[in-house]
């Protein structure tokens, strides 16, 4: 499919929850799928009312591979055969569209010695201006994001460059990690125009643990391999991360919740994991933020042989595995707080019992028996139980008291 085809339809079929540093972060795996070692990003900025920078618009510069005719071609071409070899959907440039209005592509190419000029906007018709360079020179790739769109101008996020490297590494960072491991160079700077800047290099990159466990789609009769990647950090911040990937980029956030994961490590300590697969490459969404594809499939079938909700599970249980090996001393933790919230609450015994969270704290065990039995029965039938226990305790309670009550009348009497 040609991108003359209807860009406004393209950019409008994508979906309104695209991050605002999507176009960035494309920009970024861009340019290292072309081969940069050197990645340069300029934002232009405005201040809101606190007088914190916002990003209004970046330049990203780079020295990879340039637009050749090849990569022309590609751009020109929707869902590209090049991309998808790579486990990308080749649509990515179109999110950049969702956010700004006006995109300049130039990329001087040293063995051609062509200057490549791509206006790259909603009513662009495919065509390419080519100007020859009598100078030497390298290669050189600018891309100039400019014009935020209406309905992105309240998601401008802060320019601040260590904020900004903070994300792009949670992006990234299975993609960066590999690079590291290959040994291949990368060198990222951010400035923001007003004296800020931060760099992204090896030296940024930490090591990560891997796991792999494979899943049988017997439907079809083949066997997926899964690397869950994971590292943690004793940071006390208690930050628990779990992210599906889709070309070893960050897709998908997995909640603590979907987890069975909201309490906290020891000593508040944090993880991160990505879970990766060809299972998962290309089967994003065009926001880069979801595999609706994959999560909307109820039942297997020979497109979508593994349900989303099989691959949660299994997930899960290897995130156990890995925490107990960490960290030998949960289950001890867990049954002391288990006993804990039994005494708090003997009424919920049995069903406290069969809670299943990694990590058990006496008021997350209570919280969580709490949540799955009024899933169980519904919240109509949990506020009629509710009440009669407490009238139960209520009445336990007052004859208590009126026995108290006669007991201190045969004292005094």
């Amino acid at each position: 499919m040609s991108v003359k085809a209807n860009i406004k339809d393209i950019v409008r079929n994508i979906g309104k929850n695209t991050k605002f540093l999507q176009p960035l972060f494309e920009a970024i795996s861009n340019s290292l799928e072309a081969g940069a070692t050197n990645i340069n990003i300029t934002f232009s900025n405005e201040l809101n009312l606190f007088g914190e920078p916002l990003i209004n618009g970046f330049v990203i510069e780079d020295n990879g591979e340039g637009f050749n005719e090849k990569n022309i071609d590609a751009f020109n071409t929707l869902w590209t055969d090049n991309k998808r070899t790579i486990g990308c959907k080749g649509s990515g440039r179109f999110t950049w569209l969702k956010i700004y209005s006006d995109i300049v592509v130039v990329s001087i190419l040293k063995n051609d010695k062509t200057k490549i000029t791509i206006p790259f906007s909603i009513n662009y018709d495919g065509d390419v201006k080519k100007e020859a360079i009598s100078e030497d020179c390298e290669n050189l790739t600018k891309i100039t994001f400019s014009n935020v769109n209406a309905d992105y101008e309240k998601a401008k996020e802060s320019s601040n460059p260590r904020k900004v490297k903070n994300k792009i590494i949670d992006y990234l960072l299975i993609k960066f990690f590999l690079m590291k491991k290959d040994k291949c160079p990368f060198h990222i700077s951010i400035n923001n125009n007003i004296g800020e800047e931060s760099t992204i290099g090896w030296e940024d990159i930490p090591d990560i643990q891997k796991k792999t466990f494979s899943l049988y789609a017997d439907l079809i009769d083949k066997t997926y391999d899964f690397d869950l990647y994971y590292l943690f950090d004793q940071d006390a911040k208690n930050s628990k991360k779990m992210y599906f990937c889709s070309n070893y980029r960050s897709t998908k956030e997995i909640d603590s919740d979907s987890l069975g994961f909201s309490s906290s490590l020891p000593n508040k300590d944090s993880f991160i994991m990505f879970l990766c697969s060809s299972y998962f490459d290309g089967n994003d969404n065009d926001s880069r933020n979801d595999f609706e594809f994959l999560s909307n499939v109820k039942c297997p079938n020979f497109i979508t042989p593994l349900l989303v909700k099989d691959i949660v599970a299994e997930a899960k249980k290897q995130m156990k595995m890995i925490i107990i090996e960490l960290y030998p001393e949960i289950p001890t933790l867990n049954e002391i707080e288990v006993s804990k919230a039994i005494n708090e609450v003997p009424y919920l015994a049995n069903y406290i019992k069969k809670d299943n969270e990694i990590v058990d704290y006496t008021i997350s065990v209570i919280k969580e028996v709490y949540k799955s039995r009024e899933d169980l029965i519904g919240s109509e039938a949990m506020r009629d139980w509710e009440r009669k226990v407490i009238l139960h305790f209520v009445d336990n309670y007052w004859i208590d008291h009126i026995d108290a009550i006669e007991q201190l009348k045969k004292g005094i009497g």
